[in-house]
This record gives C-alpha cells, sequence and structure tokens, in this order.
C-alpha cells in the first residue's frame, strides 16, 4: 500500500509544469530555513529578512498555485505549523508579483485557551491559512507591495502553535 501512495505523489508531481515543480523545491527549501530561523532568530528579525527576500524577481505565477505548492511542500515537511507557510507564502507570492499580507491573529478555542494563528491575503482573499480568519483578533498585517487584483481558489487552514516556545 506505501508503495501505491509514493507512486501517486511522484505521478502528481511529474503532471506539475516545469515552472511548478521548481517552485515547489523552492518553497520546501524556504520553509526548512524559515523554520530554522524562527528557532534561533527573534519574529522581528525573520520577518524583516523575508520582507528583503520579497523583492519582486520572478515571472507571475497565480497565488493559488503558489497556495498548492507552499502547502504540499510543507505538508511532507514534520511540524510546519502556520507561520512558516504564511512567510513562505508571503516570500513567494511578492517575489511573483503579488501583493500579499501577512496577518497574524489571536483567539480563544472553545475550552478558553488562547490560540495564534498566521495567515496570508491577496486581492482581498484569504490565499494560505485558511477560512475561519474571521475569528481571529488581528495582532500583525503586513504587506509587502501594492495591491493587485486576483482570483484566488484555494485556501488551507493549518492548526498548531505558530511558532516553537522559547
Amino acid at each position: 500500500m506505501r508503495i501505491n501512495i509514493r507512486a501517486f505523489q511522484f505521478r502528481k508531481f511529474r503532471e506539475l509544469t516545469g515552472r511548478e515543480r521548481v517552485l515547489l523545491v523552492q518553497a520546501a527549501a524556504w520553509l526548512v530555513w524559515i523554520r530554522l530561523l524562527l528557532f534561533i532568530l527573534p519574529f522581528r528579525h525573520v520577518r524583516a529578512l523575508v520582507l528583503h527576500w520579497s523583492k519582486p524577481r520572478r515571472a507571475r505565477v497565480l497565488a493559488h498555485r503558489i497556495a498548492y505548492v507552499t502547502n504540499a511542500a510543507a505538508n511532507r515537511i514534520p511540524r510546519t505549523t502556520c507561520l512558516p507557510r504564511a512567510l513562505v507564502a508571503q516570500m513567494l507570492l511578492s517575489r511573483h508579483s503579488d501583493r500579499a499580507e501577512l496577518h497574524i491573529g489571536v483567539a480563544k478555542d472553545s475550552n478558553g485557551k488562547l490560540e495564534a494563528h498566521a495567515w496570508v491575503e491577496s486581492g482581498g482573499q484569504v490565499v494560505i491559512g485558511g477560512i475561519e480568519v474571521g475569528r481571529y483578533t488581528r495582532l500583525l498585517s503586513g504587506a509587502t507591495k501594492p495591491p493587485l487584483k486576483l482570483n484566488n481558489e484555494r485556501t488551507d487552514r493549518v492548526s498548531g502553535p505558530l511558532f516553537p516556545i522559547s
């Protein structure tokens, strides 16, 4: 059964365009790198680095494709939470000529426990981070460039801690 799953995943990888394969590998590399940086540096430094690395450099890629490859890579990297996903999505969107706005918010769950979540919006729509973002009180919002109109289709929700406790 395990072989069939791997064959299916390889077939899905082969069905991606060459540009999407490169984007998937880039997303995986950035996820690992940003997770490491979040572990060793304060968030404000990681955020500054992400903004620096977010300068437009590449040909345009649709926002929902960036969300897809970011989530596909993150789903294969153990314990990848919403914060690295959102930071990578913001950076890749910005590098591919789309406005990307990172949001970090908090909410209380049904037991009264505080939980945090990070997501990215582009063109007024959530690109990565879920559809239940309305229940979070925003603590941080930050855009990387002027707005562009987009029609995004894909959203995903990731639960878990925002970043490692130091």
